[in-house]
């Protein structure tokens, strides 16, 4: 993917596909390869995804744009703290002191940064069975996608901003590299069917596309089909 189709991508999805367990979620350290199973124990809730109908090619999209501007983050940083291994392994106290918050390069590095300290909360979150928690960090994450990472698109966040207005919805947030594509959000069970029929209609209204709805737990990983 990276070399002949030229997006530079990472491992998550691929270590997704191939690793992931019934009922769990997979925590991926990229820097050790390191995995590990979070038991998703948010009962009375579902995980539903919302398509928003927009066709998202990440080859023709910013996504190495972001790259670039993520290593440039990694060489500030090393300036203020040559030890660091990774862009990751950077806190916010030293961002703070290499550059100015309006830089391009800080922004993304801030929802990185951000972004993995949301990833550890999650995990605690998932393990403590607390579906409010979980899902005000999803909101969280998309807010640092829109702003920060700058991959959100306007229906993208048509589709936040109407579920966040729904009932019984925990969370929502863009889902994959953005630019398009689907949102994921977590709705009290008892609440799933008046959210579909009002997301679609909200979102309808808002952009005039159909959005596609559906309901998801977290199952087995690929395998072979003989």
């Amino acid at each position: 993917e990276s070399h002949f189709m030229g997006v530079h991508c990472g491992v998550m999805d691929q270590m997704a596909v191939a690793a992931c367990e019934p009922g769990c979620a997979l925590l991926i350290d990229c820097r050790k390869l390191k995995l590990e199973s979070i038991a998703v124990n948010l009962r009375d809730s579902v995980f539903v995804v919302v398509d928003s109908g927009v066709k998202r090619e990440l080859k023709n999209s910013a996504y190495n744009d972001r790259r670039e501007e993520c290593e440039k983050a990694y060489a500030e940083l090393q300036k203020i703290d040559p030890g660091l291994n990774c862009l990751s392994d950077a806190t916010l106290t030293v961002l703070k002191k290499a550059g100015d918050p309006s830089e391009v390069w800080f922004k993304r590095a801030r929802h990185v940064l951000t972004e993995n300290a949301r990833v550890r909360k999650a995990v605690e979150a998932l393990k403590n069975g607390d579906a409010p928690a979980f899902g005000a960090l999803m909101t969280q994450s998309h807010e640092s996608l829109r702003q920060d990472f700058e991959v959100s698109s306007r229906e993208l966040d048509a589709l936040v901003e109407g579920a966040l207005a729904l009932e019984g919805v925990y969370g929502a947030r863009l889902t994959g590299a953005g630019f398009g594509g689907c949102t994921v959000n977590l709705v009290a069970a008892s609440k799933v069917d008046a959210f579909e029929k009002g997301i679609v209609k909200a979102y309808k209204a808002k952009t005039g596309l159909d959005a596609k709805v559906y309901r998801f737990n977290p199952g087995s990983p690929a395998r072979l089909l003989t």
